[in-house]
């Protein structure tokens, strides 16, 4: 990832290894320059270099803020306005579909890498892969665009306004996808001390995804299945005693929506 500074003004320049429907994918989310939500504008794209030109968004992100020790549960709306905005945005069929088959391997496939990266793996990992997957397939699914990687670096705020980026894996999916994803990741920047009220924050951000969409019940499945693969991928990342099993004990808590993860059940 390049930024450069032209006479056209601040840009961002992306090179990829093989184009994975890269265009179509950055191009999913049109919007006008006087939207409340956009997402980063396309400049140019190279399909012989494999490289896409994108505008430099200005903003800061809720990870910047929390890190700062200014998270805000108006935080919350504005993420909940940005993941109906998301939703609504109008669907290219011809768009990848990502789907519950799809999340049940990459947890077994981030197993497998799990297992081989530490001495003693822990049998519960595995038990709760073949837990969510089954609960994901139990689960009735709304399509409806889908960042796919939402979280809360991906979000940059400019006052009631902001801009969404790195739209690589944009796809079609279900409703929960999303939602379940920045839920996931706000628990996971408390568990790792960042100071914020994730309980109230994901309580909104649910309560309004269920008054926008029809759930069916699988939020809690999708966001139990970013808990679990977000403990498979930190084992190969420096990470504090202890924070593989919280994000365990996160996930089973989400499965059961027990205790805090009540909101999951709308």
């Amino acid at each position: 990832v390049l930024r450069i500074n032209g006479n056209r003004g601040e840009r961002i320049v992306k090179i990829y290894r093989k184009d994975r429907d890269t265009l179509r994918r950055w191009s999913s989310m049109p919007s006008r320059p006087d939207d409340r939500w956009r997402s980063a504008r396309v400049h140019d794209w190279n399909p012989r270099r494999v490289a896409l030109t994108v505008e430099f968004c200005r903003g800061e992100s809720p990870n910047r803020r929390w890190l700062a020790g200014e998270g805000d549960v108006a935080d919350a709306d504005r993420i909940g306005d940005l993941l109906a905005w998301i939703h609504s945005r109008p669907v290219d069929e011809a768009l990848e579909r990502f789907g519950p088959e799809d999340e049940a391997k990459t947890l077994q496939h981030r197993l497998e890498t799990f297992e081989r990266t530490l001495r003693t793996p822990t049998a519960r990992a595995r038990r709760l892969v073949r837990t969510v997957s089954e609960r994901l397939h139990a689960c009735e699914n709304d399509w409806v665009l889908c960042h796919r990687d939402l979280h809360d670096k991906q979000i940059l705020l400019d006052g009631n306004r902001g801009c969404l980026i790195d739209l690589d894996l944009v796809a079609l999916g279900p409703s929960a996808l999303d939602v379940g994803n920045i839920l996931a990741h706000i628990h996971l920047r408390w568990l790792k001390g960042v100071p914020l009220p994730w309980e109230e924050l994901t309580g909104r951000i649910a309560a309004a995804a269920h008054a926008d969409r029809r759930l069916n019940g699988s939020l809690t499945a999708w966001t139990a299945s970013t808990l679990l693969r977000l403990a498979l991928i930190y084992a190969r990342r420096r990470h504090a005693p202890g924070l593989l099993d919280r994000l365990m004990d996160s996930t089973e808590a989400a499965l059961a929506a027990s205790g805090p993860w009540r909101i999951l059940r709308g």
